[in-house]
């Protein structure tokens, strides 16, 4: 737990160094904070663009199971093949890294098809330090690839605090400090959920940078637009807004 602790406060420190450093541009991963040029920037619901997300996996070892190898993408159009704009959670082997987005010269482009993780796997949950309940900004986010469901476990991956040479799109594997550690479950933004007073609440959405939109004023997602995952509490103004405490999934 010391090892964690220690990897945790070097993690906070080293994205306040990025956050100062570089007021512009921000990497994958890394979590915002007051002050940050992208605070308080709308955010736009995928499903308003009339997207579905769908978190799922490309195995390049096997059709249907998840390993080290596999990359795991955000899939905007649900249709479980590889498009341009798709989003890479992890890396694609040495070619591409994570918080890159796909284009259609991309070695990887139209591949398929991806594998949607199954239940409890797949969604977000956060490593809270010193076993806090509430979500604060030096913790951990993970995406859950693989059960137990409330403890890190081989193969998940790191959504955010980069530490040395784990960082963050990486995958924890036995005996990283992070693995074994009791993980809480961030709610998805659905029908109800809001209004229950439980959190946090943390749903995938973008800034639409370009201002795009269609005819009917619907949002468009373009390869250029920032992917956040918004994390946010119900009732409190900070929802669909980046604020502090978001994370920032495309490089």
């Amino acid at each position: 737990m010391k090892d964690l602790l220690k990897a945790c406060v070097l993690c906070t420190s080293l994205m306040l160094m990025l956050s100062i450093g570089n007021a512009a541009a921000y990497e994958f991963g890394s979590k915002v904070v007051s002050g940050d040029a992208d605070e308080g920037k709308i955010l736009e619901s995928f499903q308003a663009a009339g997207l579905t997300p769908t978190i799922a996996f490309l195995s390049l070892s096997s059709p249907t199971t998840f390993d080290e190898n596999s990359a795991v993408y955000i899939n905007f159009a649900g249709n479980m093949i590889v498009n341009v704009g798709d989003l890479r959670l992890t890396n694609y082997s040495d070619l591409y890294a994570a918080g890159t987005k796909v284009k259609s010269t991309d070695v990887d482009f139209n591949k398929g098809p991806l594998t949607a993780f199954a239940n409890p796997a797949g969604q977000f949950y956060y490593g809270p330090r010193f076993s806090s309940s509430s979500y604060v900004w030096d913790d951990s986010v993970y995406l859950k690839t693989t059960p137990p469901p409330l403890m890190t476990g081989l193969n998940d991956v790191r959504l955010s605090c980069p530490i040395g040479a784990i960082v963050a799109g990486s995958k924890i594997k036995n005996n990283d400090v992070d693995w074994n550690t009791p993980l809480t479950l961030m709610l998805g933004a659905t029908a109800g959920v809001v209004n229950l007073g439980l959190g946090p609440v943390a749903e995938l959405r973008f800034y639409n940078k370009d201002g795009d939109v269609t005819s009917l004023g619907a949002p468009i997602y373009g390869s250029e637009d920032p992917v956040y995952l918004d994390v946010s509490f119900p009732g409190f103004a900070n929802y669909g807004i980046v604020s502090p405490n978001d994370v920032r999934l495309s490089a």
